[in-house]
C-alpha cells in the first residue's frame, strides 16, 4: 500500500504552473515522486466492530472496483497522451523545417521561439504522463499475511485507507494532460500565424527580375537585320535615242 503521507502536495500561488513544470522535467528525473494538488482523503472513522464477514467483503469488493476504475482512467490518459506525443513530434518537425526561413526575418523569431517553447513543454508533459510513476493504493500482501485475524477487517481497512491515493493521482494527471493539450494548441496557433508571412515574403523575394546589363549585352551582341520588302525592287534603265535629222556620232 502506498503511503499517502509521503505524497508531495503543491500549494500556494501558481500551484498549477509549478506542478506542471515538475511534470515536464520528470523525464529527466527517473523514479521521482510526482506531486498532487491535495492530500488523499483519510479514513476518519474506524470500521465498526460488529460488521460480519459478508459486510466486510462488500467493502473490499467496492474498493477493488474503485481501484480498477482508477487504473482504467490511468490507461485512458496514457493512450491520449500517446496521441498528444505524436502531435508534439509532428509540430517539432514543422518548426525545425521552417527555422531557416524564420531566422531570415528578425520580427518572426519571437513568435517562433514562443511556439517552440510551448510545444517542448507540451512534449515534456506528454512524456511524463506516459513514463512517470503513478501512485495507487492497495493491500500489501506481506502485511496482510502477517496481520492478526480477522483478515477481512484488515483488508477492508487497508482498502478504505488507500483508495484516496489513486483519486489524488488521477486528478493531478488529468490537469497536467489538459495543460499539455493547451500548450500544444498555443504552439500550433503561433506557428500557423508565422508560416504564411514567411511563405509570402519568400515568394516575393524569389520572383526573377530582369538584369539591365544582360539585356544591353544581348542587344549589342545580336546584330539587327535590315527590314526586307515584300515586293522585289525594280531597276529602270534609261536609253537615249537620237533625234531625226541630227548627225549620228
Amino acid at each position: 500500500m502506498a503511503d499517502g503521507t509521503l505524497m508531495d502536495v503543491v500549494t500556494g500561488r501558481f500551484r498549477e504552473t509549478r506542478l506542471y513544470l515538475r511534470y515536464a522535467i520528470a523525464p529527466f528525473r527517473p523514479g521521482a515522486r510526482l506531486p498532487t494538488f491535495e492530500k488523499p482523503a483519510e479514513l476518519k472513522w474506524p470500521i465498526k466492530s460488529d460488521l460480519d464477514t459478508p459486510q466486510l467483503e462488500l467493502i473490499i469488493s467496492e474498493a477493488r472496483r474503485q481501484v480498477d476504475r482508477q487504473r482504467a482512467s490511468l490507461e485512458s490518459l496514457r493512450s491520449r497522451s500517446n496521441a498528444l506525443l505524436a502531435l508534439c513530434l509532428a509540430e517539432i518537425g514543422l518548426l525545425s523545417a521552417g527555422a531557416n526561413k524564420v531566422f531570415k526575418h528578425g520580427w518572426l523569431i519571437a513568435p517562433w521561439a514562443v511556439s517552440a517553447l510551448a510545444v517542448l513543454l507540451a512534449l515534456g508533459g506528454a512524456i511524463s504522463l506516459l513514463s512517470a510513476r503513478a501512485d495507487f493504493g492497495g493491500v500489501n500482501l506481506i502485511g496482510l499475511a502477517t496481520a492478526d485475524p480477522p483478515l477481512h477487517r484488515v483488508a477492508a481497512k487497508s482498502y478504505a485507507t488507500s483508495t484516496g491515493i489513486g483519486d489524488a493521482t488521477i486528478a493531478a494527471r488529468i490537469t497536467v494532460f489538459r495543460d499539455a493539450v493547451l500548450l500544444a494548441i498555443i504552439g500550433a496557433i503561433l506557428y500557423a500565424a508565422v508560416w504564411p508571412a514567411v511563405t509570402f515574403q519568400n515568394s516575393d523575394l524569389q520572383q526573377p527580375k530582369p538584369n539591365v546589363s544582360e539585356v544591353a549585352k544581348c542587344s549589342i551582341c545580336t546584330p539587327s537585320l535590315p527590314p526586307q520588302s515584300s515586293s522585289p525592287t525594280t531597276q529602270s534603265t534609261t536609253v537615249q535615242t537620237p533625234a531625226p535629222g541630227s548627225p549620228s556620232r
